[in-house]
C-alpha cells in the first residue's frame, strides 16, 4: 500500500469519522447510543447532555484540534471524507 494511502487511512479517515460521529451529531442522538444502565433513570435529560458534552465532546474537540483535523470547518472535514469516484485516490466515507 502506498505510504500516502496509509497516512490518509490512519490519520485523516479516523478523525473524519470521530468528528462526524461525536462532534457534528446532535447530542440527543448520541444519548441514544449509550446503554440505559449508564445513567440512572431519575437523571434529567439536560444533565445527561451536559455529561456527554463535557466528558466526550469537549475532550474530542481538543484532541481533533491538536491533530489538525479539528481546525477545519465542518464542510471541509466532510469533503475530506468524501469518496472521490472515478479518481485514483484512497477511499474514504461516501457522505
Amino acid at each position: 500500500m502506498p505510504i500516502f494511502c496509509r497516512i490518509m487511512l490512519e490519520e485523516h479517515f479516523y478523525w473524519v469519522l470521530v468528528l462526524d460521529r461525536w462532534i457534528y451529531t446532535d447530542v440527543d442522538d448520541i444519548i441514544e447510543i449509550f446503554p440505559a444502565s449508564l445513567f440512572p433513570s431519575f437523571l434529567p435529560k439536560f444533565l445527561k447532555k451536559g455529561f456527554i458534552k463535557f466528558m466526550f465532546m469537549n475532550v474530542l474537540v481538543g484532541q481533533a484540534h491538536g491533530q489538525g483535523m479539528g481546525r477545519h470547518s465542518k464542510e471541509q472535514v466532510l469533503e475530506m471524507g468524501r469518496y472521490k469516484g472515478g479518481r485514483k485516490e484512497c477511499f474514504f466515507i461516501n457522505v
